[in-house]
């Protein structure tokens, strides 16, 4: 166990406090906005990502040293229809384009970005026109290669689909995963599956999570709706009886055994939690209501309260965002809160979790169709709102540090008026830290490093107490343990009492603080307390004696780090 920081004070009593952020309010720090020259076509059709893409210092290398960009893909200007687009990358500081490629033969394109060849650079991943390919760029431009075609493509709704990174066989080359197929590192086919896409029923769209679900199986697996496939692309179950959908994955019941959140295609559709290791479902499907079930939003799964029991977070095109809580003597999902916001015009926009105030509970981002919202996850209450116009589509916020060493917030807006084809970016003075990537639409902190490597053995989301589509401050360390911060344990006398102070930490859900008269390794426990806290009183020691003091925290799983 390492010793985070060690104090010595002369000790009398204590009251522990955990120092958050002042919440502010955010302020536009740059913009973005198309050419209008065709008001009636949309600029923009997938969320921005965020990922250091140029040597920025000139040092030969594209890493953290480097300030982060923003990706995004664009109608090209000066053409009046959809089918010509352009991927452009901005600076995260000004907004100043660092590059563009293209033009390219569609605006509907969905993206990723990492390092798929170990060469230290990041790779940029483009759904082709047709919405059947995968086009791989360098991160200077040059096309790389263009895949064989994958599937059928989605005709219904020009809506991109979500590719995804992931060592998916953890053999140290990364695989590309769009929809129920698997592309190699150099764009041959690997695998193509013969079960669920993850795609809606309205054709909206394919998006596919690789990641660890059953422990027994080697590498990674793909869920894709209602069907979860090996490393290799065989079928571990099929839910052929359900309709496919949306995925996202959690542990509910905190016994190590993993839950499969699915939000079945199609309007009207129920949220069902699905046993993660044999596909059957837990208990009883939840039916959205009070209007809000006109939604086609992807789940997004989150420890709102950090109770270690993660709740459910769906969309809707009708007005209400839902916060669901499992209740485990049921075995099913009840409204937690609902708060009104903004219409949604294509049931489709995607809340966003960070914690932007550091006081270790995180807030919920969300974009409909007239204003954007910071949420508080615990209330529901809505902190701040602002205008926006956008048509909404595949749009989330997203949450990164854009140069700033703090979280800042990339807000798009769809459509094609003077109003609402923007990327906008907002920060605050004294947000918290967060991590400087956000690199595919299926994010969740441990896909990717931070300078965009992808690991060859990805720690488990669920167990880290990570949620789907969260931001964090940094990764979890092996084990899930919380690791260390950076911060700083202090103690100050104030009367008869010592008064310790420390930055929250959100992978830490209790911490323990440690007292010894020996300057060394501190194995006494001396006082254990929740997060966040204040005002707790210690004993009061008489006479005054030398102690040594440490602080660790303790994680869902109950393990404690440094």
């Amino acid at each position: 166990m390492k010793i985070k920081s060690i104090v010595t004070i002369l000790g009398l009593g204590f009251i522990a406090k955990i120092v958050s952020a002042t919440p502010c309010q955010p302020q536009l720090k740059w913009r973005w906005q198309g050419t209008i020259d065709a008001p009636a076509t949309p600029w923009l059709m997938f969320t921005p990502l965020v990922a250091q893409i140029n040597d920025d210092n000139g040092d030969g290398f594209v890493d953290t040293l480097d300030i982060p960009d923003v990706v995004f893909v664009h109608r090209a200007p000066g053409v009046t229809v959809a089918d010509m687009g352009v991927l452009s990358a901005l600076s995260g500081t000004d907004g100043n384009t660092v590059m563009t490629i293209g033009p390219l033969s569609s605006l509907y394109h969905g993206l990723a970005v990492g390092d798929i060849d170990n060469d230290d650079y990041p790779e940029l991943l483009v759904q082709h026109r047709d919405r059947k390919r995968i086009i791989a760029y360098d991160h200077n431009g040059t096309l790389k290669w263009t895949s064989v075609d994958v599937h059928p493509p989605v005709l219904s709704f020009l809506i991109p689909s979500a590719p995804a990174i992931a060592d998916l066989d953890q053999d140290g080359s990364p695989e590309i995963v769009f929809a129920n197929a698997a592309l190699r590192a150099d764009g041959t086919l690997w695998w193509k599956g013969t079960g669920g896409f993850g795609l809606y029923k309205m054709d909206l769209g394919f998006i596919s999570n690789p990641i660890e679900v059953v422990a027994s199986e080697s590498g990674l697996e793909v869920s894709a709706g209602n069907t979860l496939y090996s490393a290799n692309g065989r079928i571990l179950w099929n839910r052929s009886d359900l309709l496919d959908g949306w995925t996202a994955v959690t542990d509910f019941q905190e016994d190590g055994r993993p839950e499969i959140v699915l939000s079945v295609g199609g309007y009207n559709g129920p949220l069902y939690v699905l046993d993660g290791l044999t596909g059957v479902t837990v208990g009883v499907p939840y039916v959205r209501q009070n209007g809000v079930n006109n939604t086609m939003a992807h789940p997004v799964v989150s420890d709102l309260d950090r109770d270690c029991v993660p709740e459910v977070l769906t969309g809707t095109a009708f007005d209400t965002l839902q916060a669901l809580k499992w209740d485990e003597a049921s075995k099913s999902l009840n409204l937690y809160w609902e708060t009104p916001v903004a219409l949604d015009l294509s049931g489709v926009s995607t809340p966003t979790i960070c914690d932007l105030d550091g006081d270790a509970f995180p807030e919920v981002l969300y974009t409909g169709t007239d204003a954007w919202y910071i949420i508080n996850g615990r209330t529901g209450q809505t902190i701040w709102q602002f205008p926006h116009q956008s048509s909404t589509v595949y749009e989330n916020i997203v949450c990164a540090d854009l140069g700033n060493q703090l979280a800042e917030l990339v807000v798009m807006a769809v459509g094609g008026s003077v109003e609402d084809n923007t990327v906008s970016v907002y920060g605050c003075s004294n947000w918290a830290q967060a991590r400087p990537i956000w690199n595919q639409f299926q994010y969740h902190v441990t896909n990717v490093g931070d300078s965009g490597q992808i690991p060859r053995v990805e720690d488990v989301p669920w167990i880290s107490g990570i949620g789907w589509l969260e931001q964090r401050e940094r990764l979890p360390s092996t084990g899930s343990i919380p690791a260390d911060s950076g911060n700083t344990l202090k103690g100050v006398k104030v009367g008869p009492d010592l008064v310790f102070t420390w930055a929250g930490d959100s992978f830490s859900v209790g911490y323990n603080l440690y007292r010894e008269v020996v300057k060394g390794f501190l194995g006494t426990l001396w006082r254990s307390f929740p997060n966040p806290t204040a005002n707790l009183i210690g004993e009061i020691s008489f006479p005054p004696y030398l102690y040594y003091y440490r602080v660790t925290g303790i994680s869902c799983a109950g393990l404690e780090g440094p």
